[in-house]
């Protein structure tokens, strides 16, 4: 039985990332509701995907919804998640995009139990590329991790998922920022694992690329003279993703890379290779949403505390999590 999906919100995130994962994933999930502030029809991936969302909750059947993803600003969260607070959804997860809320509303933290679980839909920490790298340095491929290098291909609090995923899952010890001309910044990371990161700021997704240093070699998505160098490169087409290699070999799919590579087409509202590789780490997210555990699950909390951080070290310069322990 395919699983009830409402979602709340119609804008560039709805369009672009969330209905196409779940139309990737309509074998097991379908759009029972898009609720938004107007009416309007949404047509989306060569005319596949027909909706007309609607502006009232009143005839939503919510004991047959098992997953609510809202795709909002964090201005408009709290009213939302007021407004789902008037039906029964003890039953339902619910997804949130980062940076889930700001800290003066604070208040509607409350109404996160009146679901069955509250996730992130933090896409980042799913994106192709990082997964491969991860499994790479499970597997002892470059020996011990030492540093992670993030050169303009991550923007603040979602590479800061990004790095702890790489990281082992590790909290962030402390964050160093450097500002330089031209809007250039270096942020140094240190993990409680004894792992570091490099963030050169500001980002761009286009030319940005990554480079992931161990004891005995190295992971990168460019060109690098190192020895033992896993190579991942991307295979693409019409700027959508398409798959990866390493090393000049393709690397073999798994079940959700097939959904993804025969649900998209070249017809999409934000078509370019970062945002399609949101699209199938989206997939992951959602696939995983009702599992009791999982590498994909991000919680609230997380979101919340890594847009803080991000944000003391731009303010202040640094973070330290002896000093503020978020």
């Amino acid at each position: 039985m395919k699983k009830n999906v409402l979602v709340v919100g119609s804008g560039k995130r709805v369009k672009g990332g969330i209905i196409p994962a779940l139309w990737c994933l309509r074998e097991g999930f379908q759009i029972a509701a898009v609720y938004s502030r107007s009416i309007k029809e949404l047509s989306l991936l060569d005319h596949q995907v027909n909706i007309a969302t609607i502006n009232s909750l009143n005839h939503v059947d919510f004991k047959n919804i098992h997953l609510a993803i809202i795709a909002v600003t964090t201005e408009e969260v709290p009213a939302v998640l007021k407004t789902l607070s008037l039906y029964d959804t003890k039953h339902m997860v619910l997804m949130l995009d980062t940076p889930v809320m700001l800290l003066r509303h604070i208040w509607a933290w409350r109404l996160l139990k009146n679901f069955k679980k509250a996730l992130v839909s933090e896409d980042t920490i799913a994106l192709p590329p990082f997964m491969l790298a991860r499994k790479l340095i499970d597997e002892g491929r470059i020996g011990r991790l030492k540093c992670i290098y993030f050169f303009h291909n991550g923007f603040k609090y979602h590479a800061v998922a990004s790095l702890k995923m790489l990281a082992g899952n590790s909290p962030v010890k402390a964050i160093i920022d450097r500002k330089f001309p031209d809007r250039l910044r270096q942020k140094k990371f240190r993990f409680h694992n004894g792992v570091t990161a490099l963030l050169y700021e500001p980002r761009n997704y286009v030319k940005g690329k990554f480079l992931i240093e161990g004891e005995s070699g190295f992971i990168s998505d460019y060109e690098h003279a190192g020895t033992n160098v896993c190579r991942i490169g991307y295979l693409v087409e019409n700027d959508i993703y398409r798959g990866l290699t390493l090393n000049g070999t393709k690397i073999a799919v798994n079940a959700l890379d097939e959904k993804y590579l025969t649900g998209i087409t070249d017809d999409l509202f934000n078509k370019s290779l970062m945002n399609t590789m949101k699209i199938r780490g989206l997939m992951n997210l959602i696939a995983s949403a009702d599992k009791e555990h999982s590498p994909f699950h991000y919680r609230p909390a997380d979101g919340v505390c890594d847009r803080l951080i991000i944000r003391m070290a731009d303010k202040l310069g640094y973070f330290s999590r002896a000093l503020f322990p978020c």
